[in-house]
């Protein structure tokens, strides 16, 4: 990751800097989106173009660290989700509104698609880049089932407390809802209305742990900007109306080209709307505020309180991850073999590092790197 903000850098190049970095990472797994970011890149280089030197202006301003910030993936949510909601001339250039095969479009023409945004679109536009990015890609289910099933193993007669941070719309709280083909070995639901199917490399579990049920007892997720899906889901629901907006929301952040993640969230989706939304309980508030709450209330005994996160953690400030830490690494300390406490959690060491999982369990307080995993949980490399 560039970070620039100790050397002599404006705002405008750690901008540009930021898109450059997000064409690089986007090569391989999103060669539409690598396109989108360069196209961005000359088009905001034009000063002969107002509309483009006011996006620099404002596309600047808005994170002192625009990589870290996600300022690109925010652009290109925002377009996208012009192109999901059926507007021209987004839905024609944008590959998940386009039938297959459709030969590309010129710069020009995107660049003139960027102006007119800018120009047309501004409410949109002003709401989607205050968001911070919101995918809730439900494949991470898949690289966070192994630590869950290594804790219901570990703890059989437990029942599991589940407490999520960053939830968005609460997919990740379902893991038991999905069938998971690893390719070597699979868990959970063969009739679900989703199969997650990520490819397992390294050793295996051991074959009491990849065939122990999850016992969870409850659901519960914070976010900044909770997504509810049905109005079973927290406190305030949604309309119809509101779901829908919801849904476009969460699709609009993944690439536009990746089909299978798009027909994998929209699949994920559609249970939570139907059934699955009446287990959740979403809160609208910040991690420390939720975590607090949760970790102070009574658990009863048998009660596994599982925190855990995915890709989430780059986007606090370092005051906030430490509290955090400071109030998981309290409630552990009171934790027991009755009433103990887990953290599991799916981030990179840094913005620049390969993601992993990690847990830690209480009481004892011991860590352990469990596996590296594929960001959008495509595979995963158990360690020994």
């Amino acid at each position: 990751v560039m970070s620039l903000a100790d050397v002599d850098t404006s705002p405008q190049e750690r901008l540009l800097a930021a898109f450059l970095q997000q064409q690089r990472w986007c090569r391989q797994g999103s060669p539409f989106t690598a396109r989108l970011m360069a196209l961005t890149i000359s088009w905001l280089e034009c000063e002969d173009r107002p509309e483009a030197q006011e996006a620099m202006a404002v596309l600047s301003a808005l994170e002192p660290e625009p990589l870290a910030g996600a300022v690109p993936l925010r652009w290109a949510a925002a377009l996208h989700r012009l192109a999901l909601q059926g507007l021209q001339p987004w839905c024609s250039l944008w590959p998940s509104t386009q039938p297959p095969d459709t030969p590309a479009a010129s710069g020009e023409r995107y660049h003139a698609c960027f102006a007119q945004a800018w120009r047309e679109q501004q409410p949109l536009l002003q709401q989607m880049l205050r968001s911070a990015p919101q995918t809730n890609e439900v494949a991470r289910s898949a690289m966070l089932l192994p630590g869950l099933l290594l804790l219901q193993s570990a703890h059989p007669r437990h029942r599991l407390r589940l407490l999520e941070l960053g939830s968005s719309a609460g997919l990740n709280l379902l893991p038991d809802a999905w069938c998971h083909d690893f390719g070597n070995w699979r868990w959970g639901i063969e009739a679900a209305p989703l199969t997650l199917r990520s490819e397992w490399q390294g050793p295996l579990l051991p074959a009491d742990v990849r065939q122990v049920p999850l016992a969870i007892e409850q659901r519960r997720g914070c976010d900044l900007n909770p997504l509810p899906l049905s109005p079973a889901v927290g406190p305030q629901g949604a309309s119809p109306a509101l779901a829908d907006a919801h849904a476009r929301h969460l699709l609009s952040f993944v690439w536009a080209d990746q089909a299978e993640r798009l027909a994998r969230l929209r699949a994920a989706i559609g249970h939570v709307r139907s059934t699955a939304g009446a287990s959740l309980t979403l809160h609208r508030q910040p991690a420390h505020v939720f975590l607090a709450a949760q970790l102070g209330s009574a658990v009863a005994a048998g009660t596994l309180r599982v925190v855990f996160h995915s890709i989430m953690w780059q986007y606090l400030a370092p005051a906030e991850q430490q509290q955090l830490r400071q109030l998981i690494a309290e409630a552990g300390a009171q934790a027991t073999a009755e009433r103990p406490l887990a953290w599991l959690r799916m981030e990179p060491p840094a913005p620049d590092e390969g993601v992993e999982l990690r847990l830690t369990q209480w009481p004892g307080g011991h860590e352990q790197r469990l596996a590296l995993c594929h960001p959008h949980g495509s595979h995963l490399r158990w360690l020994d």
